[in-house]
């Protein structure tokens, strides 16, 4: 009779013996990126602010990323047949080409005055911060990326990620009438510890600890009620003045061709099974 331990251990050898090899193969890698390609390419159009320095950019990206890591993808197990482990690949290819593009852009690009190719007028404020802050506000507002994620991505602390993102901010809204409206109440609390937690809070600044004794505060407090909602209106505005890239299929046809012959040519050959 086996024990519990050695039952354990002959289902696992049986299991491998019906099992495939997992390595990550070209078809399994190319999957994934098509299926992250739109993301990449919205951040890389909106942070260069230029579209075809944006095409350019996901290429060079990718072939860095491929030239560093392919001896670590050919010898990594992921089972892209499971849920979780697909996930984990698919979000741990993202940020590490997401990378890579913003040390390109932050390479070659030279802040432009006026309008770069592809970007209408109406995001002229955004073009003017520098690349580390499109970077930020971008991920941030747009893409959902919370200020831990911000840290591990751009390799900063805490409290750089922070600064850069309401200085970013800031500079966005400075000459927006949205900002001179509310300016003269702002100026009035911007001060107060309380309104400050406010602040963080409406723009998720804050630690998630700190969330409930916000909504603590708001709870006894009309004028803090009445702060948040004008944080939350100044947010919005905010939003509409980040470029948030529309993809047709087309769009992204070339980008794809040059993705799928750069993981033929680095990546090894699959094996048949």
């Amino acid at each position: 009779m086996l024990d519990n331990t050695s039952f354990l251990q002959a289902l696992f050898a049986i299991r491998l013996l019906f099992t495939y090899d997992f390595r990550m193969t070209r078809d399994g890698l190319q999957i994934t990126l098509d299926k992250i390609l739109p993301s990449l390419y919205r951040f890389s159009a909106a942070v260069s602010t230029d579209l075809l320095l944006a095409e350019q950019n996901i290429v060079d990206a990718v072939t860095i990323f491929l030239m560093e890591n392919k001896d670590f993808l050919s010898t990594e197990d992921y089972d892209l047949n499971d849920r979780d482990q697909r996930v984990s690949f698919s979000k741990f290819l993202y940020n590490e080409v997401l990378f890579e593009i913003y040390f390109l852009i932050e390479k070659k690009t030279v802040i432009k005055q006026g309008v770069s190719s592809g970007l209408t007028p109406e995001y002229e404020e955004f073009n003017q911060l520098n690349c580390q802050e499109r970077a930020v506000l971008y991920l941030k507002e747009v893409e959902s990326f919370s200020i831990e994620e911000l840290q591990k991505l751009m390799s900063l602390k805490y409290h750089e990620i922070i600064q850069i993102f309401y200085n970013a901010k800031d500079k966005i809204l400075r000459d927006s009438k949205k900002d001179q409206e509310i300016d003269n109440f702002m100026e009035q609390v911007s001060n107060s510890r309380n309104f400050q937690l406010i602040n963080s809070y409406v723009y998720d600044t804050c630690r998630e600890s700190q969330r409930s004794r916000v909504e603590t505060l708001m709870l006894h407090s009309q004028d803090l009620r009445d702060y948040c909602q004008n944080k939350e209106s100044e947010r919005s505005f905010l939003i509409q003045l980040i470029p948030e890239i529309s993809l047709k299929k087309s769009d992204l046809s070339i980008v794809r061709r040059e993705v799928i012959s750069i993981v033929n040519d680095i990546m090894p050959k699959d094996e048949v099974n």
